[in-house]
């Protein structure tokens, strides 16, 4: 998906029939930055953290609390959301990327 901070308004989602549905939003939060936020619900099984990657690298990693996970100071770029259940191993990929 493409994302701009003029999308401030929009959610996104993405929805898995078996997992449930996974909620996006990026607003802008600084001059050339940005924040995103994922919220889930009714997801199963529920990942422990959700990481943010970029170029394959990771970013940042933060535990899961109240289904709901922020990622601040965002600079324009392609990222990848990943949800990792136990372990190494991601449960879902979601690419994103803001202009």
């Amino acid at each position: 998906d493409t994302l701009s901070p003029h999308d401030a308004l929009q959610i996104f989602m993405t929805s898995e029939e078996k997992q449930g549905d996974l909620f996006y939003q990026v607003v802008k939060d600084g001059n050339d930055t940005v924040m995103l936020t994922v919220k889930l619900q009714n997801y199963r099984p529920r990942p422990k953290f959700i990481n943010l990657r970029r170029q394959g690298r990771l970013l940042q990693s933060l535990p899961l609390r109240d289904d709901f996970a922020w990622f601040s100071q965002l600079a324009v770029g392609k990222y990848e959301i990943e949800l990792q259940n136990g372990g190494s191993t991601a449960s879902k990929r979601i690419d994103i990327h803001i202009v």
